[in-house]
């Protein structure tokens, strides 16, 4: 195998160590759920990569609900291993699993707007499953984090395009609060912060990213960058990164952080100094937990709701 084959692989293990990490991190005892699994959130599609799994807590709700997306450099990667589950429902969250079209399927933007119809689903079908249409956020490692980034600033919008985008006055898609977890955020500065240690080239023609932009002008390489996208409704944001990470690089993040703070938004950023690509501190996990308490349960400081159909 090439060392391109051998990265999402290595991504993917490292996604397991985290789940470990997890479990072990919570402490707690699992607590009861409803389960619905590999749900279509596309009307009419049969595509097993437009499912979600749902985790319900016991009880009446309604909850608010936490929307994980799996990394895995777009080209790998599934809805089958939810890091959020054991930290967000021990918690009285929900939490979304989702598929999205994997990049070699079909290019971008079909992952990111997936994402969105994964919301769209949601917010339409909160009574159902006992979910609280006003209060979703989304959580995502590496390139989840990516997409989650993607997602919470681009929640005006009702579906990524390259050209004309159609504005979504309803706001079906937007998340009320986001959690990036060393997810690559500028496409057009990314090969620039790399050093001489990296594990994956961005420039790399037959690389991931390439493989997720194939086709694409360099036009849609920057909207699928969420420093391109900042605008007064954005969620809030919380990043997470280690000073470490030999493949996406933390100044990625310090990136959109800086920017999204010159604009007036809310963002925290936390570098992370011992920790690499993994990110498996008790710190990250705690902080984590934290804002989405602080954005999706306490209410105060969230947005205002999106408005349901």
């Amino acid at each position: 195998m090439t060392k391109r084959t051998l990265l999402p692989l290595a991504l993917l293990a490292a996604v397991s160590v985290i789940f470990v990490l997890f479990v072990g991190a919570t402490s707690q005892k699992p607590e009861p759920i409803s389960v619905h699994r590999n749900i279509f959130y596309v009307d009419k599609s049969q595509n097993p990569f437009q499912q979600l799994d749902l985790y319900v807590p016991e009880g009446e709700g309604p909850f608010p609900v936490v929307v994980w997306i799996h990394g895995g450099a777009w080209v790998a990667g599934d809805k089958n291993h939810p890091l959020a589950v054991p930290l967000m429902v021990s918690q009285g969250f929900a939490v979304a699993s989702i598929n999205y079209r994997l990049a070699q399927h079909e290019p971008h933007p079909a992952q990111i707007n997936d994402c969105k119809e994964a919301v769209r689903w949601l917010r339409k079908n909160a009574a159902q499953y006992k979910l609280d249409p006003n209060k979703i956020g989304a959580w995502g490692h590496s390139a989840g984090g990516h997409l989650t980034a993607l997602l919470g600033t681009t929640g005006d919008i009702a579906v990524i395009a390259e050209g004309n985008e159609p504005k979504d006055e309803k706001r079906e898609t937007a998340v009320q609060a986001a959690c990036d977890w060393a997810g690559p955020t500028d496409f057009a500065s990314i090969p620039k912060q790399q050093g001489p240690d990296a594990e994956l080239d961005f420039n790399d023609p037959n690389g991931p990213l390439a493989i997720l932009m194939a086709g694409n002008s360099q036009a849609a390489r920057n909207g699928a960058s969420p420093v391109n996208r900042l605008s007064a409704d954005d969620a809030p944001l919380l990043i997470v990164h280690g000073k470490r990470d030999t493949v996406v690089p933390s100044a990625q993040s310090s990136e959109l952080a800086d920017k999204m703070t010159a604009a007036g938004l809310k963002v925290e950023c936390l570098i992370v100094p011992d920790e690499g690509h993994t990110l498996s501190s008790r710190t990250a996990v705690e902080r984590t937990i934290e804002f989405f308490k602080k954005n999706l349960q306490s209410g105060p400081d969230s947005p205002t709701p999106a408005k349901v159909r």
